[in-house]
C-alpha cells in the first residue's frame, strides 16, 4: 500500500458564502423576501468549460438526524464561471429544518478533464455553524394561548375573552374591574442568550371611543421596552420595541396604564404578539 501523499491547495481559491460572515449563518423565515444563499468560487487555476464541478452539503436537521444535499452533480462549467467565477444559490426553505449550534459543510471538487468525472480536485471543505434566531410568535388560532396567561389586571373572569372577527382569532379586553391598571398578559421565556437583542410586539386596537383611552407599554423584568402608549385607533396598529437579554430566563409583561372605566371605556384587542431575535 503506497503512502498518503499531500497536495498543495494554496493557489485554490475557498469557497464563499456571503450570508454568513465570519462562517456564521442565521437562518432567516422563507417569508422574509430573500430568495436564500449563494456559494461562491472565484476562478481557479486552470478553469476551462471542460471542468465538471460537484457541490455537496452536509449537515444536520433539528431531529438530530444527518442529511446530504446534493447542489450539483457533474455540472459542466460555462464560460461565464471562467469570466466571472462559479456561483449556485441554494434556496431558504431547503433550510429550514436545521439544527441550532450544528454545522454545514460545504464539499466542492473539480475534475478538469470529461472523462466520467475521474481524477476530481476537492477544495477545502467550507464549515459554516448554524444560527436558528430565537422566534415566539402567538396568534391565539384555535384558542392557543400559547402560554400568556393572565395578570394581576385581569380582575374579572369576562375581562379577557377570545373572540373570532372576520375568522381572526384575538383577545379583547373588556375591563369590568375599574381597578384594571397593572399586568395583563405575563409569560416567562427561559431560553435566551444574555447579550443578545430582541424584538417584542404585538398589535393593538381600540374597540370603542368611549373614555377613558386605553394605554399601554410593554415591560420585560428588568425594565420597560415601551414608553406608555394610548391607544386612540379602532384599527389594528403595532406596539413594538427591543431589548437586550440580561438573564437566559425573564418574564415578559403586557402593562395597563388605565385603571379606570366607564362601562365600554378602556377596552382594547391584542393580538400577534411576537418575540424574537433581531
Amino acid at each position: 500500500m503506497s503512502d498518503p501523499v499531500f497536495v498543495n491547495l494554496k493557489c485554490v481559491p475557498p469557497l464563499n458564502v456571503p450570508e454568513a460572515p465570519d462562517n456564521r449563518l442565521k437562518v432567516r423565515p422563507t417569508d422574509d423576501g430573500q430568495p436564500g444563499i449563494s456559494v461562491l468560487v472565484e476562478p481557479w487555476p486552470f478553469m476551462a468549460p471542460s471542468n465538471t464541478v460537484t457541490l455537496h452539503v452536509c449537515g444536520q436537521r433539528q431531529d438530530g438526524s444527518p442529511f446530504m444535499l446534493r447542489v450539483v452533480y457533474a455540472e459542466p462549467v460555462t464560460d461565464t464561471d471562467v469570466n466571472e467565477g462559479w456561483e449556485r444559490s441554494i434556496p431558504w426553505h431547503v433550510l429550514n429544518d436545521l439544527q441550532h449550534g450544528s454545522s454545514l459543510v460545504f464539499v466542492f471538487q473539480v475534475a478538469f478533464d470529461d472523462c466520467c468525472g475521474c481524477c476530481p480536485l476537492l477544495f477545502p471543505p467550507l464549515v459554516i455553524e448554524v444560527l436558528i434566531p430565537f422566534e415566539d410568535l402567538t396568534t391565539f388560532t384555535d384558542g392557543n394561548w400559547n402560554h400568556w396567561e393572565k395578570g394581576d389586571a385581569i380582575k374579572d373572569a369576562r375581562d379577557l375573552l377570545l373572540v373570532n372577527r372576520n375568522g381572526n382569532e384575538c383577545l379583547e379586553n373588556m375591563t369590568y374591574s375599574s381597578n384594571s391598571s397593572g399586568v395583563v398578559l405575563i409569560k416567562t421565556y427561559d431560553q435566551l442568550e444574555v447579550g443578545l437583542r430582541y424584538e417584542f410586539g404585538l398589535s393593538v386596537r381600540r374597540l370603542n371611543n368611549s373614555n377613558p383611552v386605553p394605554a399601554l407599554s410593554l415591560q420585560t423584568s428588568s425594565g420597560p421596552v415601551t414608553d406608555e402608549t394610548p391607544i386612540t385607533d379602532l384599527s389594528w396598529h403595532p406596539l413594538k420595541g427591543e431589548f437586550i437579554a440580561d438573564a437566559c430566563t425573564m418574564q415578559l409583561w403586557i402593562y395597563s396604564h388605565e385603571a379606570d372605566t366607564n362601562i365600554r371605556g378602556n377596552d382594547y384587542g391584542l393580538d400577534d404578539i411576537l418575540v424574537r431575535q433581531v
